[in-house]
């Protein structure tokens, strides 16, 4: 990969963080478009994805990639504190994508420095949610964010195709760029092969390959991981978020959005309310 260029493309954003009461519903399976860091402060807990399910013992460090669909099974009154956020390379493409993340990081160093940052992440996340945004908190922000990441991908392993991967996402980057610029749009694979330089089948082909889904899949994936980040503002109703993210009405809306996330847009603020 190259340094000085991914040095310019790097970021990270987060979108909620919290020591206590981070909770999911045993019955539920959940699916974000995001990393989530998790863990328990107090009992033993059972964490299933669609290929895994394992014990976690108390302080065991979770970490769910973007994409995974997973269900915590928990303790009545238990308290879980979690991070939400996302490492992205390229305009929006999943840093993380490139490597292999376990599920439950090994090592009582690995999850202490873990615990930490979750909840140096919880403490900026709110301080920035009830003092408003300003340069020394952006940078707090984002030097505990490059942190985690840090932190995970020590105990992660670089995939076998990530420099493949690196360069497809490269190559891809015009129509990256353009579908985030037009995220409540139906954008054609013909407008997006354009924007990239290549025909629309090679398009096509590369954008699978690179991103593990078609482009159509990805746009609404990226329209329903900004409904997240709208939500979580707070700002506008549920009616006039997708009003501007394009849906047809409310109620095609939290159809779309519970069908990929597991939950209602209304159940998934009053959590981040709760």
């Amino acid at each position: 990969m190259e340094p000085l260029f991914l040095s310019h493309s790097l970021r990270y954003l987060l979108f909620f963080a919290s020591k206590k009461d981070v909770h999911y519903s045993a019955s539920d399976w959940i699916l974000f478009d995001h990393l989530t860091v998790l863990y328990n402060q107090e009992y033993v807990e059972v964490l299933e994805t669609e290929t895994e399910k394992a014990h976690v013992p108390k302080g065991q460090i979770m970490l769910i990639p973007a994409g995974t669909r997973f269900r915590v099974q928990g303790v009545a009154g238990a308290t879980r504190s979690g991070v939400h956020c996302q490492f992205a390379v390229l305009d929006w493409s999943d840093v993380l994508s490139l490597y292999h993340v376990p599920l439950l990081p090994k090592g009582d160093v690995a999850n202490k420095r873990l615990r930490e940052l979750v909840n140096e992440s919880a403490d900026c996340y709110w301080e920035m949610q009830t003092k408003g945004d300003s340069i020394p908190r952006i940078a707090k922000r984002d030097r505990i964010g490059f942190a985690l990441l840090e932190a995970i991908l020590s105990a992660s392993r670089e995939k076998e195709n990530s420099d493949k991967m690196f360069s497809g996402m490269q190559r891809l980057r015009p129509a990256l760029r353009h579908i985030e610029k037009n995220l409540s749009r139906d954008l054609s694979a013909a407008v997006l092969a354009a924007e990239t330089g290549v025909s629309e089948s090679h398009f096509n082909r590369l954008f699978r390959e690179t991103m593990n889904m078609s482009p159509g899949a990805y746009l609404r994936s990226r329209i329903l991981q900004r409904a997240l980040y709208l939500l979580a503002e707070n700002r506008q109703s549920i009616g006039q978020i997708a009003e501007r993210l394009g849906y047809a009405d409310q109620f095609q809306f939290s159809k779309q959005f519970k069908k990929h996330f597991g939950l209602s847009p209304r159940n998934y603020r009053n959590k981040l309310i709760e």
